[in-house]
């Protein structure tokens, strides 16, 4: 039978009271108990509700605060509630306990047999040794306010969830312990072990799924173990989220253990001093994250629809894997490298690109794998490098087309050394590419360009195949052979144009891939650069070419020069021969007369 009492402010009933019906709503505004008192409110009927604003005590050895023994609701409000074993002890069904004042005991501060829910306001405080308990069935804390445990926090025997809201604090020598149960922790603010670092922030079963969500502006202090190794069949992550400003972690593998998965979720986080990924582990990246420490194992970025993730890798920390150091996958993403990222197996791979994405690979950025430096697949790349790239078979490759940026600081090497296939690609480089092999192939076409500072140097040196190629050379070409070897071989069957400015070199054969007559026609163009241009081998050194065309400022045409019959030398600017020359020599107006 429903009924209800209230308890008036300045009355105080030392022996307790006790509910005698369900559905019963007792509110306090006075004094229910005592220290003679066993419990300072007692119900064995189900669904009592009390709201408490004044005090409630059940301070006889053993006795609690309020005892509730089939289920029901306690609201503290401004109230106290203590006992002389536990503050308030709810069993037979689920309990509900919301707290704006202060609950404890020195055993137990708030125990739920039969599971239920603990809400504590900013306001509050909950204290006990074993200070809020829920078992049997699964149990829900969120707290804003205090939550002090001589031995544990919290402790939720059958699982279940714990929220800590900014501002809000749990703490016990073990803050959080989960068992018997999967369970979800959200951290905004504060979980700590009372041992401080080498302590034990949280503990979560073994066998069941579990999720530590941490937001950035919070805080752990002590060990965290999310339950499971890799490779077992249950799984445990811990998820990084945006909360209040740039997040930092730190001790993944370390302070951070029995988790399968790290995901940087959302937000822009710090990873910070020595972390290492177990076997059979990941990080995933779906936000931004900056390594500023030691990672040992790789990282993934997860280009997912929506989500424009990065990786940053700041000066002087280090990202080491053994078959990957960086891998994007899902979608386009970017990898910006200050410092070192490695994948030491003869397979490896230092950045692995998927879906396309970009590289930046800064002055102090090294980017290493035992098959190779940054591997781009899946769609197009965009690499820009002022540090140092290698791979012992690939420096670079994109397989879906791309750009290329080398600047003058920068180094990029391997057996092939840049290899863009699959669309058109483009090279700019103002350092230098030192292949064993090829030094730059683009296997359908596009353009390569050497600045005054630039160099490429291979076996060939530049091999262009499948598509119209263009190449602009202010700086050093050359076979690693040497004037025997190939410099640059042009596809055969598509129109080339290989421009050559005064100042710059070339050493070893260049062939153009076309003869007079056919359908595609390659031509060496002579421009202007820094000072006179010198040029011989029309012919024997270069080759498979229709046309010789001086365009732009002084140059000196030396030794024997034989051209194919059909083939012409155009001047549209100044050309001086001191040697030889066999073929159709043609000057061309272009407004003013050029001088032959």
């Amino acid at each position: 039978m429903a009924g209800s009492h209230i308890i008036g402010a300045g009355t105080t009933i030392s022996a307790g009271y006790t509910i005698g019906s369900s559905s019963f709503t007792l509110v306090n505004n006075g004094v229910a108990g005592s220290t003679t008192a066993s419990s300072g409110v007692y119900s064995s009927f189900a669904s009592d509700t009390i709201t408490n604003s004044g005090n409630i005590l059940g301070l006889k050895s053993g006795g609690d605060g309020v005892r509730l023994t089939d289920g029901g609701l306690v609201q503290n409000q401004s109230g106290a509630i203590s006992g002389a074993y536990a503050g308030i002890i709810v069993s037979g069904a689920a309990g509900t306990v919301t707290n704006q004042g202060s609950i404890g005991g020195p055993v137990r501060g708030v125990e739920l047999i039969n599971g239920g829910s603990v809400s504590n306001a900013a306001s509050a405080t909950i204290t006990g040794n074993y200070d809020v308990v829920i078992k049997n069935a699964a149990g829900f804390v969120n707290t804003a306010g205090k939550i002090q445990g001589g031995h544990v926090g919290v402790a939720l025997e059958a699982g279940g969830d714990v929220t800590v809201a900014t501002g809000g604090t749990i703490s016990g020598a073990l803050a959080v312990q989960l068992t018997g149960g999967g369970g979800a922790i959200f951290n905004h603010g504060f979980i700590g072990a009372t041992g401080g670092a080498s302590g034990t922030a949280i503990s979560m079963a073994a066998g069941f799924g579990n999720a530590l969500n941490i937001y950035s502006g919070s805080t752990i202090v002590g060990t965290v173990s999310g339950g499971n190794t890799a490779g077992g069949t249950a799984f445990s992550a811990l998820n990084l989220y945006t909360g209040s400003g740039i997040g930092t972690i730190s001790g993944l593998g370390a302070k951070y253990t029995d988790f399968q998965a790290y995901f940087v979720a959302s937000g822009e986080w710090v990873l910070s001093g020595t972390n290492t990924i177990p076997t059979g582990a990941q990080l995933y990246i779906d936000s931004t994250l900056i390594n500023d420490g030691f990672l040992q194992g790789f990282a993934q970025i997860e280009g997912f629809t929506g989500f424009a993730p990065s990786l940053t890798n700041s000066y002087a920390a280090v990202i080491k894997g053994t078959d990957l150091g960086v891998r994007g996958t899902y979608g386009a993403v970017g990898v910006v490298n200050d410092g070192v990222i490695t994948a030491t197996s003869v397979g490896g791979e230092g950045v692995q690109l998927t879906f396309g994405g970009s590289v930046s690979n800064q002055s102090s950025g090294t980017i290493s794998g035992g098959y190779g430096g940054v591997i781009v697949t899946g769609a197009a790349g965009t690499l820009t490098n002022q540090g140092s790239i290698g791979g012992v078979v690939r420096g670079v490759e994109l397989t879906h087309g791309g750009n290329i940026y080398n600047a003058s600081t920068a180094t990029i090497t391997g057996n092939y050394d840049v290899v863009i296939k699959g669309a058109s690609g483009a090279v700019n480089t103002a350092g230098k590419i030192l292949g064993t092999h090829a030094g730059v192939a683009l296997e359908a076409g596009g353009h390569v360009s050497v600045a005054s500072t630039g160099t490429i140097i291979g076996a060939p040196a530049v091999l262009l195949t499948g598509g119209v190629d263009n190449i602009y050379n202010h700086g050093f070409i050359g076979a690693s052979a040497g004037p025997s070897g190939t410099a640059i071989s042009l596809a055969t069957g598509f129109s080339h144009n290989v421009r050559i400015f005064s100042g710059s070199t070339i050493v070893g054969t260049v062939s153009g891939g076309n003869t007079v007559g056919g359908t595609a026609f390659s031509q060496v163009s002579l421009y202007a650069g820094t000072g006179t241009g010198t040029i011989t081998g029309l012919g024997t050194k270069y080759t498979g070419f229709q046309f010789y065309s001086v365009f732009s400022g002084d140059w000196l045409l030396t030794g024997t020069n034989t051209m194919s019959a059909g083939a012409k030398l155009n001047i549209s600017s100044t050309l001086t021969n001191s040697g030889a020359v066999q073929g159709i020599v043609q000057l061309e107006s272009t407004g003013a007369a050029p001088i032959h």
